[in-house]
């Protein structure tokens, strides 16, 4: 009885140590900027979505207690390749984007494509074709829009939201929006965005979204523990739980196809 009471004691003071001590990583901060419907801004400025249950859960296995806070995109970017200790979501992989961060885990798998009107539309074979369009929309800072200016097409117009984007090729003030398939799926699902003359004219890449950490200034202590806490966070039944209860939700709520597999939530027919 005496043995059992010692090693209770010494589990929860090892316990106690753990916690603290992933409690001692206070000074860094989670950006992300809402891309519904898996991060939304609730009217309350609440965020919520499949990723903010997902982040919360890793930070929880790893015994840290953060706020997700809210910013524009060119912002969650900007401060997590300048700033040590950041932490940001959800990231497109990227060849440009490599050697700048620490990729924690994959959130989201999708497909970039270009849509535009019937009226213009005309199948495109490569980025160069893109030329044709007086006007691209984007989001600002996004992947896709580094991509366009990367290969030299001046022709982007860029936006705070993708909710504005669209609007603006619906609008008719954009020939074309570089998007996915999946945000075209949910955007056009809104009563006020009419997509019925809508076609993708150029399917770029299928694209993997990461939870990631800034390199510059950032604790190599806090990046292993993230990395930890989201391979064990995804192996555990209570992930299971909430992609279920939101894989669920989607079915019943929006037409775009889903499916998750080994931890990440792939936006096409399985």
């Amino acid at each position: 009885m005496f043995i059992t009471r010692i090693l209770l004691v010494f589990l929860m003071c090892f316990c106690s140590f753990a916690s603290a001590k992933h409690n001692d990583f206070k000074e860094f901060w989670i950006l992300t900027n809402p891309e519904p419907p898996f991060v939304v801004q609730e009217k309350d400025r609440r965020l919520s979505g499949y990723l903010i249950d997902v982040i919360d859960g890793i930070l929880k296995t790893a015994h840290i207690q953060k706020e997700v806070l809210s910013a524009p995109w060119e912002r969650v970017e900007s401060e997590a390749r300048s700033k040590g200790n950041v932490m940001a979501f959800a990231l497109a992989r990227t060849e440009e984007r490599e050697e700048h961060y620490h990729w924690i885990t994959p959130l989201t798998a999708n497909v970039y494509s270009v849509y535009t009107k019937k009226s213009f539309a005309e199948s495109i074979e490569n980025l160069s074709g893109l030329k044709t369009f007086q006007n691209i929309s984007v989001l600002k800072n996004d992947a896709r829009h580094n991509i366009m200016v990367k290969n030299g097409l001046a022709n982007v117009s860029a936006f705070e939201d993708w909710g504005s984007a669209i609007g603006a090729l619906l609008k008719g003030q954009a020939d074309a929006i570089f998007f996915s398939d999946a945000g075209i799926n949910y955007f056009c699902e809104l009563p006020q965005h009419n997509c019925k003359d809508l076609v993708r004219v150029f399917l770029f890449q299928k694209t993997t979204s990461y939870l990631v950490m800034s390199k510059l200034g950032t604790d190599p202590n806090l990046v292993d523990v993230m990395m930890e806490a989201a391979k064990s966070y995804k192996s555990s039944s209570a992930y299971e739980s909430v992609a279920n209860q939101w894989i669920t939700k989607y079915r019943q709520e929006l037409t775009m196809p889903l499916h998750i597999e080994d931890g990440t939530l792939n936006l096409w027919k399985k």
